[in-house]
């Protein structure tokens, strides 16, 4: 029997089942989805989501939550698929960028009024009365871009550091923990990851590929502002400027995809689109708050003058040189769908298969950059401190919070079971990388020091920062 026929079977008995339990429509949701991998998303696809959607006649509806360019359709339409982006710059998207600000700091306006109203709470109160709650909601916008989960860890520190204290929060504090954020949690991502996480080493590869363009475009915003400053580039455009902004830099479109990483882990985020001089669309990134406070560089643009809306688009903030560059000093292999990377000894083999992609079977293989030094790093590694990725999330929940903790705790916030942490808090407690107590028939887990010295020492101590100041 073809398969198109077999599909038609399957929906109507889709239909029917629904039917006979009273359902007329089955809303189906999946988070995170695009977290697994490419051969788990297509064999997942392909078995259960493409028949469902394709064969049910609308009668399911499938509700995904995936990053942009990290989701595989196999045989679901693309073109029939409603997308909604969650990005600000999506979601309140104009011509002009003031427009596309404004929308969305009041969003964030509502957002945490309605939650502290929620508890009984006008927000008013916890923030300092010197500034204006306008000028508050401004920058917490800047800081965390209204991602959630920047906005409640923004807050925590902000918790920790003034309202612990019986201190109203104030612009500087907010300022303060975005940087702390950066520098004891996303900082440490790239040296806690390929050090310590027991994954392939293509994805350490990947991983080390981003930090070493993270580190390129530092370089670039420090030689720009030094350029602007002394007057050697800028032109007439920056007089009058004594501390310019650059936080935000201008990228041909094509080249958004080697950025991704980055932007997932929320180091860059897409800021606005625009045209330049020349009149080529340009997409315009902005560099994570904390990040920028770290390096000591102001951020966003000049307010008031009346030529600010074309700021971004002064062609020393254009990087795409910069990226070339950084692309043209070594080389790897990766695929251009699923992104997996290969090391230069497999060209032959991939080369005689017409570089289709080993890993994910559909994508087509290149030749891109690579740092050198990447080997040397990889020879140096201890692995026998390495662990599993969740195990690694679970100590950093552990070292953040610092506080006991129940399984159920730990699982809401590295986006698991609570089975599964208990599992491997036990299998860390076995290790001495976790102490875990019951009071109450209650099991709470913490950290011990010997895991913070090992995997976390890092960030009192300076190492493994992305960028040095100068």
């Amino acid at each position: 029997m073809p398969p198109a026929t077999h599909s038609i079977q399957r929906g109507g008995q889709i239909r029917e089942l629904l039917s006979g339990v009273g359902f007329s429509r089955l809303f189906v949701f999946f988070d995170d989805f695009s977290e697994l991998t490419w051969i788990d998303q297509k064999l997942f696809v392909d078995v259960i989501l493409s028949p469902l959607n394709n064969a049910s006649d609308e009668t399911v509806k499938l509700k995904i939550a995936g990053y942009p360019g990290r989701i595989y359709y196999g045989k679901i339409d693309p073109g029939k698929v409603d997308t909604v982006g969650l990005d600000f710059y999506q979601l309140y998207k104009s011509q002009e960028i003031q427009a596309s600000e404004t929308a969305a700091v009041n969003y964030l306006e509502r957002l945490l009024v309605t939650r502290f109203k929620g508890f009984g709470e006008q927000i008013t109160d916890y923030f300092e009365k010197s500034a204006l709650m306008a000028d508050h909601y401004r920058l917490l916008f800047e800081v965390t871009l209204n991602v959630p989960r920047l906005i409640g860890y923004v807050l925590h520190y902000c918790y920790l550091d003034r309202i612990s204290k019986r201190l109203p929060i104030s612009t500087a504090s907010i300022r303060l923990a975005a940087q702390k954020y950066y520098e004891t949690v996303v900082a440490q991502y790239f040296n806690r990851m390929n050090r310590f996480a027991m994954e392939p080493f293509e994805r350490k590869l990947d991983r080390h590929n981003q930090q070493q363009m993270l580190r390129a475009l530092i370089t670039e915003a420090r030689n720009v502002r030094r350029g602007i400053t002394t007057g050697q580039i800028g032109g007439k455009f920056f007089e009058g400027l004594t501390n310019p902004p650059v936080s935000h830099f201008a990228v041909n479109p094509s080249m958004e995809s080697l950025l991704s990483s980055l932007e997932l882990n929320f180091l860059v985020t897409k800021y606005h689109e625009m045209r330049d001089k020349s009149g080529k669309d340009v997409s315009i990134y902005a560099f994570f708050y904390g990040l920028c406070e770290t390096e000591r560089f102001p951020w966003g643009y000049p307010r008031g003058r009346r030529d600010d809306r074309s700021y971004f688009v002064q062609r020393c903030f254009n990087y795409n040189a910069a990226i070339q560059q950084f692309l043209a000093k070594s080389q790897t292999i990766r695929c251009d769908t699923c992104g997996a990377c290969f090391g230069m000894e497999k060209r032959d083999t991939i080369e005689f298969y017409k570089w289709r992609c080993p890993e994910c079977q559909t994508g087509t293989c290149s030749v891109v950059a690579l740092g050198d030094d990447f080997g040397r790093e990889m020879d140096a590694l201890n692995k026998d401190t390495m662990l599993p990725p969740v195990e690694l999330e679970i100590l950093e929940t552990l070292n953040e919070e610092g506080v006991p903790m129940r399984a159920g705790e730990v699982a809401t916030l590295v986006d698991a079971t609570y089975q599964l942490v208990g599992r491997r808090t036990s299998k860390l407690h076995e290790l001495g990388l976790v102490h875990k107590s019951s009071k109450d028939g209650i099991t709470r887990s913490t950290i011990t020091d010997t895991a913070k010295q090992r995997y976390f020492s890092g960030a009192e101590h300076g190492e493994g920062e992305v960028a040095q100041d100068e």
